[in-house]
């Protein structure tokens, strides 16, 4: 079973590389009156980071 779990998370890992590096150019962003140019992995790890403590958020508010 925890080779099973190794496997997964070195496949996941790969996957989430490999998107990475297809991600690297850099856009622009406007925020209010900043437009700073951003590569798009770190929006990528942003919008990932902000869902997942969304998440988490509203599951402990859900069940307390």
């Amino acid at each position: 079973m925890k080779n099973w779990k190794n496997i997964t998370l070195a496949v996941i890992g790969v996957l989430l590389l490999i998107i990475g590096f297809q991600n690297l150019g850099k856009v622009p962003v406007q925020i209010l009156f900043w437009s700073p140019a951003v590569p798009k992995i770190v929006l990528l790890l942003g919008a990932l980071l902000i869902g997942f403590f969304a998440g988490t958020l509203f599951a402990r508010r859900k069940r307390g």
